[in-house]
């Protein structure tokens, strides 16, 4: 199928798809990488990270790079769960994230392999 839908988004078959962003970065979390002035203002201490783990100073997070201009290309695919919710069990898709790559040829080989 391989459809450019922008120049940052190629959807690659159905439920699988490639995204151009910024990347992310692992690092001991600190009140300097903390500061608005590196970090979007969202990271704080006690708030999720960009896998959706708590910060706290001194442990690894990982964060979004909004600053670096450098882009990755991410891998999505999309998989089902089954959520409680209101006390139904209800099926959710979501795309989840597979891989990143720095080529985007890299990252449709990856894709075409799902």
């Amino acid at each position: 199928m391989l459809e450019r839908l922008n120049a940052d988004l190629i959807e690659v078959k159905p439920g699988v798809r490639i995204e151009r962003g910024p990347a992310r970065i692992t690092e001991i979390a600190t009140e300097a990488l903390l500061s608005n002035e590196v970090t979007a203002a969202h990271y704080t201490v006690g708030q999720l990270d960009a896998l959706n783990k708590p910060i706290e100073i001194g442990k690894t997070c990982t964060l979004i790079d909004w600053l670096n201009p450098d882009k990755v290309w991410y891998v999505y695919h999309e998989q089902e769960f089954t959520e409680k919710i209101d006390g139904k069990s209800l099926k959710i898709k979501r795309f989840i994230t597979r891989g990143d790559f720095a080529g985007e040829a890299e990252a449709v080989a990856f894709a075409l392999s799902l």
